[in-house]
């Protein structure tokens, strides 16, 4: 009967574990995300500002893929 619930103990513990650790990639895979919009941004205003039209087109593809 200990066995047991040793055995579900560390299932549970195992469990919360992978939990958290998937809450953890989330939330740094949005950080991540807000990180790549805002600098993107960044690019492509200076694209603009620049009259690059490759490096528009090339930070605004990159833009796109972020935001799906």
């Amino acid at each position: 009967m200990e066995s047991k619930s040793v055995k579900l103990l560390a299932q549970r513990r195992a469990f919360l574990q992978a939990a958290t650790d998937l809450s953890a990639d989330l939330i740094l895979e949005e950080s991540l995300n807000h990180f790549k919009e805002a600098h993107y941004l960044q690019k492509i205003e200076e694209a603009l500002l620049t009259k690059n039209e490759e490096m528009f087109n090339e930070y605004t593809e990159l833009l796109k893929n972020v935001k799906n």
